[in-house]
């Protein structure tokens, strides 16, 4: 595999901000919160990097979604305002499980009665 060249990884890296200038911040600034799920520790990814960190610039509750495939750092749990693990994305309850906790954690921050 070629390696890219530095014109090409400026082009990918404004195409990155671009999105996320005019897409993700407007609508994370907006949310009542950030749902992060993590499916694996083995494939860091960068998407969900940028986001998990402009949750916390924009200082939004944090709910950490990990299943079994990955192991949830101990820093991530330690910012994150709710963590649920699951055995898989098709665990049975899972959507009832993760509406539950995270109208908890809203209601405990005072964002919704």
């Amino acid at each position: 595999m070629k390696e890219p060249t530095e014109d090409e990884i400026r082009e990918v890296f404004q195409r990155l901000r671009d999105k996320a200038r005019g897409d993700i911040i407007p609508k994370m600034t907006n949310s009542a919160m950030v749902f992060c799920p993590i499916f694996s520790d083995k494939d860091k990814d960068i998407w969900m990097a940028l986001q998990l960190g402009l949750a916390l610039l924009l200082d939004k509750p944090l709910v950490v979604l990990g299943t079994d495939n990955a192991e949830l750092p101990a820093r991530l749990r330690q910012v994150a305002d709710v963590v649920i693990e699951a055995s898989s994305m098709q665990e049975p309850g899972l959507a009832d499980k993760v509406a539950k906790a995270t109208a908890e954690m809203l209601r405990k921050k005072g964002t919704v009665q």
